[in-house]
């Protein structure tokens, strides 16, 4: 197994999407788990209750990349079935915290996109020690 890096582990992602007038529905949180072996994991607590898989890698000092594929649930032949994320991060000094910029977008059953992109920040902190 791959020694483990200064980013892997569980984290918290808390954010909100850019441009919108605010309320309930712009803001999100995910539990996110990046492995050692650069994949990660993670679970959406908002309206779509989504889950998936993605893979991550640095971008130099204290920089993260990831991309990752999420199941919508109760997606139906006429309604997008999977959101696509893009997200980059830059860790605090300390590295138990880093600031978070993403985009999103609902893709179709086949690849397709069914929605434009969305941006949102957010911040991370590391669930352990």
């Amino acid at each position: 197994m791959p020694a483990p890096r200064p980013t892997s582990g569980a984290w918290r992602i808390a954010g909100r999407r850019l441009g919108d007038p605010g309320g309930p529905g712009d803001e999100f949180c995910a539990l996110v788990h990046l492995a050692a072996d650069g994949t990660l994991s993670l679970t959406v607590d908002d309206a779509t209750r989504a889950t998936g898989i993605g893979g991550w890698s640095s971008a130099g000092r204290g920089r993260v990349v990831a991309r990752a594929e999420l199941f919508v649930a109760g997606a139906s032949p006429l309604h997008p079935n999977r959101i696509v994320v893009r997200a980059a991060a830059e860790l605090s000094a300390d590295g138990a915290a880093a600031s978070v910029r993403l985009q999103w977008q609902l893709v179709g059953r086949h690849g397709e996109a069914t929605s434009p992109l969305v941006a949102c920040e957010g911040r991370a902190e590391r669930l352990q020690p």
